[in-house]
């Protein structure tokens, strides 16, 4: 594998809306209303995946020691709760709503992440028991800048997580003939933690987040944290302690794009 390339990069500040990441951070812990907020907008799809996607926002926030560790749990906790109302309840038939089995894997990779990271073993596994083989996600498929391998590798997580290996077998065949690296070296990781292989675990962590490195680009004045960082890897690693694995020592640059 190529070197590193550096720590993960932030937005360069200010951008068109935000004068620092100070200001980012309150920005967003003001954006996350929660399930109880939700009023006459609560049978809308933006209202519950913006929650999501802005309480990962803040938990990225908290990796880079931006946000501290009460704001993390507080607003990740809302932001999980979310994703599993958005993917376990019926708020998107009641007025036409987008259907949630045709956009559900960037609530569902981000809610895994955010239970996951705060500990809520049961519901995480509980998230990756309404994954089935046979979901296509609209905008995966829409926009070629969403790798479908990475979407095909958090079927697999869902199926490891739940016991499910065997009714993933054809995900897994199409994932093993893949040509995409990273979606290879995450795959290896998974196998490697269903195995409990420490050492093969930490050498295709580090392959998998130094081609994610490599083959990101990001505006600076974009200012998303999250997607700058390493969200299926970080998963799999909660997930592999979970099953035993210790935490993989990386070096300082690339541990900065895990949100851990």
């Amino acid at each position: 594998m190529t070197d590193v390339r550096g720590p993960v990069q932030l937005p360069t500040f200010p951008t068109p809306y935000i004068k620092d990441i100070q200001q980012l951070a309150n920005h967003l812990k003001q954006r996350i209303k929660g399930l109880d907020r939700y009023g006459e907008f609560a049978n809308t799809a933006d209202i519950r995946h913006f929650d999501v996607f802005y309480a990962l926002e803040v938990v990225a926030l908290n990796s880079l020691k931006v946000v501290d560790d009460t704001d993390a749990s507080r607003f990740g906790n809302l932001g999980f709760d979310v994703a599993m109302d958005c993917l376990f309840s019926d708020w998107w038939m009641r007025e036409g709503e987008c259907d949630v089995r045709t956009q559900w894997f960037d609530v569902f990779q981000r809610g895994l992440l955010l239970g996951l990271r705060l500990g809520r073993r049961e519901d995480a596994y509980r998230l990756c028991s309404w994954v089935e083989p046979d979901l296509v996600d609209d905008v995966v498929v829409m926009d070629s800048s969403i790798n479908a391998g990475v979407a095909d590798v958090h079927k697999l997580i869902s199926g490891f997580g739940t016991g499910r290996h065997d009714k993933f077998s054809d995900i897994k065949r199409t994932v093993e003939r893949t040509t995409d690296r990273r979606t290879r070296f995450l795959y290896k990781m998974l196998q490697a933690a269903q195995s409990g292989n420490q050492e093969e675990f930490n050498a295709q962590l580090r392959n998998s987040v130094i081609e994610f490195q490599r083959s990101s680009k990001f505006d600076p004045r974009n200012s998303r944290i999250a997607d700058r960082m390493a969200i299926p890897e970080t998963s799999l690693i909660l997930l592999g302690v979970e099953y035993g694995l210790a935490l993989p020592d990386l070096d300082p640059d690339l541990n900065s794009y895990l949100l851990l």
